[in-house]
């Protein structure tokens, strides 16, 4: 509670209820519209209230020689849940009658380790090594790529969980 407890109150007080506000509205709004359109606009709502909240309540503290360290937490955060979930939602919206396995099957915790290696192969301006990535993973599906919706869903799932870590590795640099 660097702000003070008042400060920190107020702060819990508003996250809970737009937390609250923003998830029954992206509930009601799943069965009306594309689930990857919902679940971007409520992240980008969660994102927003928290920057609102950062303008509001001064939160003086001396943060700078953390500054890094939160960064690269954020980031593998963003790498791993928000990123899953949107490459499943935009799966399930191509491909309503699917039966995949959901995600945390083994395609989703290769998707989060290719996220990973790709920025921090970004970070180190190695960007061939990525292809090196792609390629190891092809190569590992090649009988797999046999079956055209399973293909499909491969180039999706690749290929966006690639621009979301690139995405997220310009504004990790940006921050």
């Amino acid at each position: 509670f660097v702000a003070g407890w008042k400060s920190a109150t107020g702060a819990i007080a508003i996250l809970l209820a737009t937390h609250i506000l923003i998830d029954a509205t992206a509930c009601y709004f799943n069965k009306k519209m594309k689930q990857t359109v919902v679940f971007i606009i409520d992240q980008m709502l969660h994102m927003g209230v928290l920057c609102v909240i950062l303008r509001i309540f001064g939160f003086n503290c001396d943060a700078g020689r953390y500054y890094e360290a939160l960064k690269i937490v954020f980031l593998c955060l963003a790498l791993i849940m928000p990123c899953s979930i949107m490459i499943n939602k935009l799966i399930q919206d191509i491909y309503p009658n699917s039966n995949e396995t959901g995600m945390f099957d083994v395609g989703s915790m290769i998707g989060v380790m290719e996220r990973i290696l790709t920025v921090v192969f970004a970070c180190l301006g190695n960007f061939s090594a990525i292809a090196i990535i792609i390629t190891i993973k092809t190569w590992a599906r090649t009988n797999d790529l046999k079956e055209t919706e399973f293909r499909n869903k491969y180039l999706l799932g690749t290929l966006t969980s690639l621009v979301l870590a690139l995405l997220i590795f310009i504004i990790y640099n940006e921050l």
